[in-house]
């Protein structure tokens, strides 16, 4: 999409490793990552990428408990198509389904109580 020029800026919503890695790979000499993902395995990455292109890799947490509200509400009315990225699990699922994530089968689980 940048015609070859690459991005100034690239977000990792997606938690793996790959993600950093191709985001990285996408920047301008001096772009940003930014992590806002929660990773929970170490990943491998070659620093030199840093250095030669004089990019960074800085991490955030921009979400308040109200955000998560309110998308979760949003989501249970229908008001985001999940279609291939939310699995719907009813609440006795929710074991098997946090199971499923840690072993990297699956992306967002939606419980739902009713």
């Amino acid at each position: 999409m940048s015609g070859g020029n690459g991005v100034d800026v690239a977000f990792d919503a997606a938690g793996a490793g790959p993600a950093i890695t191709s985001a990285l790979a996408s920047l301008v000499p001096g772009g940003r990552v930014v992590v806002v993902a929660i990773h929970e395995r170490p990943m491998e990455f070659l620093p030199t990428q840093l250095v030669m292109a004089e990019t960074d890799i800085t991490g955030t947490l921009a979400y308040l408990p109200d955000d998560f509200d309110a998308v979760i509400k949003a989501m249970s009315e229908g008001v985001y198509d999940t279609t291939g990225w939310v699995d719907e699990v009813p609440l006795n699922g929710v074991v098997d389904a946090i199971h499923s994530l840690r072993g990297g089968v699956g992306a967002k689980i939606l419980v739902k109580f009713a």
